[in-house]
């Protein structure tokens, strides 16, 4: 069964085979934005992939034109797509199908904790292992001077799971300015998007998934990956108090660029090829430098700005973003192998838009 307002996309078909036919109305089935025309081809490559069982048959009839979200309830006798309502009586996010599944995330950072909260709300208990410590109590995550901008698209995804997105001055973004080599500003106006520092982000939903999942959602700190198992799906950690084996119904790895589960995919699948682009940059991080740089305009109204400083090199950039205390936190990138070419030399920024040492 395939709603209306939703395509399938091949990536997360696998997602609802268990021991049941999967529902193709269920949300991890469904990309927003397709076109209808698009939804009938969908639906024909959907019919070839999963034949009907006897005495089940798909009809447009049955399609779910009403919610975005619904449940489809299949019997020998034929199918029918059902609106999933809460105890209020509004259209509820999903009914659980998968309760009693197990799944293992590793990486419990922004985008492993978002994956838990989804899975979870699917019904699946979820166990999230992250190799540092947890954000709050780790002092090297917390010094990171770099941000991330939530912009309408991942706000959208937050507010399908209930995340409540911030409104004070230190997260809603006012927007970027620009600032070349002749000292010449462009001012992009972005009000509206929503900043977190990386680990303030991470915490945030770490909180969040706590919060609305403390029966479904465990959080396992300091536990490092140790190995995968794909063939027993089967997960073992290093922690802080001892090796675990933890097993899985559903693994999914957020744990980066030097991910454990996509190296244990690789050995375990012959024909997998991974390419990991390089940027071509390396950078320094700064933080707790004052100065007076926002343009009138910003001045006005408290708000998150971000400044970008760009010279006749492509590869040199600077950025700068303003901290609730009245600082500035940002990075310094070059070439990659241009800080080697400094001989090392240490380089002291003690104010913005003035004097620097």
């Amino acid at each position: 069964m395939l709603c209306t307002r939703h395509g399938a996309t091949p990536a997360v078909r696998r997602l609802g085979r268990f021991n049941q036919r999967p529902c193709l109305c269920h949300p991890l089935f469904m990309v927003p934005g397709r076109k209808q025309s698009l939804h009938k081809l969908e639906t024909g490559r959907l019919r070839n992939r999963y034949p009907p069982a006897e005495g089940w048959r798909l009809r447009e009839s049955q399609w779910c034109d009403a919610l975005p979200r619904c449940q489809a309830s299949m019997t020998s006798a034929g199918s029918s797509c059902t609106p999933v309502t809460s105890a209020e009586g509004n259209p509820a996010a999903t009914a659980p199908l998968y309760v009693g599944k197990k799944a293992v995330v590793v990486g419990a950072g922004p985008a492993g904790s978002t994956a838990a909260m989804y899975l979870a709300r699917q019904g699946f208990t979820v166990d999230v292992f992250e190799r540092r410590p947890e954000p709050q109590d780790d002092p090297v995550d917390r010094g990171r001077a770099y941000i991330i901008i939530i912009i309408p698209r991942g706000q959208a995804a937050l507010r399908e799971l209930g995340v409540p997105l911030p409104t004070d001055g230190e997260h809603v973004t006012k927007g970027t300015v620009r600032h070349n080599r002749q000292g010449k500003i462009g001012i992009s106006r972005e009000e509206g998007n929503v900043t977190f520092s990386r680990s303030g982000l991470a915490q945030y939903m770490i909180d969040e998934a706590r919060k609305t999942y403390p029966n479904q959602i465990n959080f396992h700190f300091q536990a490092s990956c140790q190995g995968v198992n794909i063939s027993s799906k089967r997960v073992s950690f290093q922690t802080s108090h001892g090796p675990v084996t933890q097993d899985y119904d559903l693994l999914v790895g957020a744990d980066g660029v030097g991910s454990a589960v996509r190296t244990a995919l690789q050995q375990h699948y012959s024909d997998m090829s991974v390419v990991i682009s390089d940027s071509g940059r390396e950078y320094k991080t700064y933080s707790g430098v004052r100065g007076d740089i926002e343009p009138p305009e910003f001045k006005v109204n408290p708000g998150a700005t971000l400044h970008l400083y760009t010279s006749d090199d492509p590869w040199t950039t600077f950025t700068a973003h303003n901290n609730p205390d009245g600082t500035y936190s940002g990075t310094f990138s070059l070439k990659t192998g241009g800080l080697a070419q400094l001989g090392g030399a240490e380089v002291q920024l003690t104010q913005l838009g003035g004097a620097e040492v």
